[in-house]
């Protein structure tokens, strides 16, 4: 049926109010382009649905650039490690080398006593550098522990020759009488305990390569080319004996300044006023002359006494080393 003539039903329908309206819906047209298309075989058969696989996340291989790059570290704590043990061990011996050296030296508490053979040497060594009556000490030494050497009487007797006409009477040349073993001996180098002095320089290397030390045990070694030096530019210089015991202090010999030899010993200072101080206040004041010489000072009185202080007091002074005061050698 055409559209008018549905329309020319529906006028007569309603004129006439023969018939029931019956509302027809309208044709349902859509466009070529959304129409939709007859369902295929293939359509019907939905595919069978799986769930995905998990996801790994992907590995890679270490890059051999990278395994490399391990080994310096790995080698460079090795060799750190080492450094360090080595210097805790090398430190070490350094202390225990030193501590040996501190019990071996002549101002240690407990330092071995030279035998007559040692002392023999010293004597002679003491007496070319024209330190005789430290050279006579070390003689009367050996003698008292050998009395039959032969060696050390012919030495003793050259010695006192050569103290005779430096002392100006023949009572310094000759030999002090002995004494009972109850009374105070008279005080010898071989008697000092310690000594120990107000401080120290430190050690340096000469010209010919040779390291030097200026320890207070340099004073009493019996060797005009070793000395004790205080700090350089130290104001106040001194060294303090400590005896065995009591001893009878008459005398007092000094070796001014170096002893190595006449260049050392005018490019140093040289001591040209020093003090002796005991116990209870008592001190004396002693001049030296500038002499690369072993001097002896005689006391105005005996002093009996198990320690004293040698303190310079004045120097000659140096232009090359003018902070530094050597003493080679004091005895008694």
């Amino acid at each position: 049926m055409s559209a008018g003539e549905v329309l020319a039903r529906l006028r007569d329908e309603i004129r006439g109010g023969s018939a029931t309206a019956t509302q027809v819906p309208p044709a349902r047209v859509e466009h070529p382009i959304f129409a939709a298309a007859a369902p295929t075989e293939e359509a019907r058969t939905l595919p069978e649905t799986k769930p995905p696989p998990p996801q790994v996340p992907p590995t890679f291989p270490a890059h051999p650039a990278t395994r490399r790059t391990l080994w310096p570290w790995a080698a460079g704590v090795v060799l750190l490690a080492l450094a360090i043990g080595a210097g805790v061990y090398f430190s070490d011996g350094t202390r225990r080398h030193a501590n040996k050296t501190l019990r071996a030296s002549p101002a240690g508490r407990n330092a071995a006593a030279p035998d007559a053979r040692q002392l023999l040497a010293e004597a002679r060594t003491l007496r070319e550098n024209e330190a005789y009556l430290l050279a006579r000490e070390r003689l009367q030494a050996a003698l008292a522990l050998e009395p039959g050497n032969a060696a050390a009487v012919a030495e003793l007797a050259a010695v006192n020759a050569l103290l005779a006409p430096a002392a100006g009477n023949a009572a310094t040349a000759s030999e002090p009488p002995a004494t009972p073993a109850t009374a105070i001996p008279a005080a010898s180098v071989t008697l000092i305990r310690r000594i120990t002095g107000s401080s120290t320089l430190q050690s340096q290397v000469d010209n010919a390569g040779h390291r030097n030390f200026y320890e207070a045990g340099n004073a009493i070694d019996g060797k005009a080319g070793t000395a004790w030096v205080a700090a350089r530019g130290a104001k106040d210089v001194w060294l303090r004996v400590e005896f065995e015991r009591e001893v009878t202090v008459s005398r007092f010999a000094l070796f001014p300044g170096y002893g190595k030899d006449a260049d050392a010993f005018v490019k140093n200072n040289r001591v040209k006023a020093f003090a002796l101080e005991f116990p209870g206040g008592r001190a004396f004041q002693f001049s030296c002359a500038d002499r690369r010489a072993s001097q002896t000072f005689i006391l105005p009185e005996p002093v009996t006494s198990a320690t004293l202080v040698f303190r310079v007091l004045e120097v000659y002074r140096a232009e090359t080393y003018g902070g530094d005061t050597p003493i080679s050698e004091i005895g008694f």
